[in-house]
């Protein structure tokens, strides 16, 4: 019996998109922190919580734009009602 091995380039696809999406990123924090836009110097720490929320607003808004929000179950936590891991 003779196997063929199916080849994908699913890989490669998922490694441009980091690519892509990681690159403009990191370029303009290292504008940021190299005094490229504005005056006064910025130090790293600056950076971080507004890496964070950046993050945050764009996974959120990434998963709302998919409507990927109907595949979450639903927790009651303090009288609130939240998006919970499906069990």
């Amino acid at each position: 019996m003779s196997e063929t091995r199916k080849y994908s380039l699913g890989i490669w696809g998922l490694g441009l998109g980091y690519y892509l999406t990681y690159t403009p990123y990191s370029g303009l924090t290292k504008a940021l922190s190299n005094e490229y836009f504005g005056r006064g110097s910025h130090t790293r720490a600056v950076f971080l919580p507004v890496s964070v929320i950046a993050t945050v607003v764009g996974l959120f808004s990434f998963i709302t734009l998919n409507n990927w929000w109907r595949y979450a179950g639903t927790r009651k936590i303090l009288g609130f009602t939240i998006p919970f891991r499906a069990a």
